[in-house]
């Protein structure tokens, strides 16, 4: 049975043009002029002429469905067959089945995308977590954090050293030292040279770290009372 062949108007002009070629009444390179095309492409365009006849002036997807519409069709049976039968599913659970059930590949992403489009899944926002903030104290001295901070504070001049910092929790009063490491002798220096210039403070904030963590072993006590060995290194009054 003989293809039916559908030529639009550019394939009826290309096809007029290529008869002249064809008979002698012109050369491609003049053909190219009225194809409006290059003169390589209508070498292409001629040769698939002469060995197709107009069939070769087709384009080569005629006749076969396009890929938006075999697209279109697939998003077609996979919502048909979500709302049917996945519906209390998640995009990713629902993908698998999808593939595994129904011989439909679709990625969870793609169907995730597919559903809020048609009001069938709803995105969950993260809810951030709330945090309320902590008023400061009102008076100097109730509350001093410390914390220790590793830094290149030398800028390369020399190895990375540990900036021991005490700040009133009122004021925003600051007191630093350096030291090698953050230890214990580190944060009793620093802890005492501020009582020597500020006095007690009534509470003392730090992080829980190493050098304010007991690492021995516990006693005998300790361990027939369960409890762990106590941390010696926080002063707090």
């Amino acid at each position: 049975m003989a293809r039916k062949i559908l030529m639009g108007q550019k394939e009826i002009k290309r096809s007029q043009i290529l008869v002249r070629v064809k008979s002698g009444e012109m050369t491609l390179s003049e053909a190219t002029k009225q194809l409006q095309i290059s003169y390589r492409q209508a070498q292409r365009v001629y040769a698939r002429y002469l060995e197709e006849g107009e069939a070769g002036l087709l384009h080569r997807n005629q006749g076969k469905a396009s890929n938006n519409r075999i697209g279109a069709d697939k998003k077609e049976r996979a919502l048909r067959a979500y709302e049917e039968r996945y519906a209390d599913f998640g995009p990713t659970l629902a993908a698998e089945h999808l593939m595994k059930s129904e011989g439909i590949e679709v990625s969870k992403e793609a169907l995730r995308q597919w559903l809020v489009e048609a009001g069938l899944w709803r995105q969950k926002r993260r809810k951030n977590r709330y945090r309320s903030r902590r008023e400061r104290r009102e008076s100097f001295g109730e509350l001093v954090q410390f914390d220790g901070s590793h830094h290149d504070w030398f800028e390369g001049r020399r190895g990375k050293c540990c900036l021991m910092n005490m700040v009133d929790d009122a004021t925003g009063q600051t007191f630093s030292m350096l030291f090698e490491q953050e230890t214990t002798e580190a944060v009793m220096r620093v802890m005492w040279d501020w009582i020597e210039r500020h006095g007690i403070p009534q509470a003392v904030y730090c992080d829980r770290k190493n050098a304010f963590v007991s690492n021995r072993e516990a006693s005998v006590e300790e361990q027939l009372a369960g409890v762990e060995p106590k941390c010696t290194s926080i002063v707090i009054t």
